[in-house]
């Protein structure tokens, strides 16, 4: 889904940047925090997910903060939103995904 995005954007003449953990096919510039692919933590237990995904998410935004980006679309899940509430210079769209249970309408 990311890609097709990207890759849409990039056809209209738009330049993107993608940050990613796996090995991901785009017109668009890749950024890998990681030099391995790491899309197989995902399927991990909590802690090593965990470490995964803030380490990503937390990278992805120090690797754009101060650049000229004019939007971010973040594809993580609550992480995301807390680094997002620290770059106050970039709009940032977030995806959200569920399940959207009590716990989760907050956000």
């Amino acid at each position: 889904m990311v890609s097709l995005l990207a890759d849409g954007l990039v056809s209209k003449g738009h330049e993107v940047t993608v940050c990613t953990v796996s090995n991901s096919t785009t017109k668009a510039n890749i950024y890998k925090v990681f030099d391995q692919e790491m899309k197989g933590y995902l399927d991990k237990p909590p802690s090593n997910f965990l470490n995964a995904a803030l380490s990503h998410t937390l990278a992805s935004y120090l690797e754009v903060a101060g650049k000229d980006f004019d939007l971010i679309h973040d594809h993580t899940w609550k992480e995301g939103l807390c680094c997002a509430a620290f770059l106050k210079e970039v709009p940032v769209v977030h995806t959200l995904y569920g399940p959207f249970d009590e716990e989760n309408k907050a956000f």
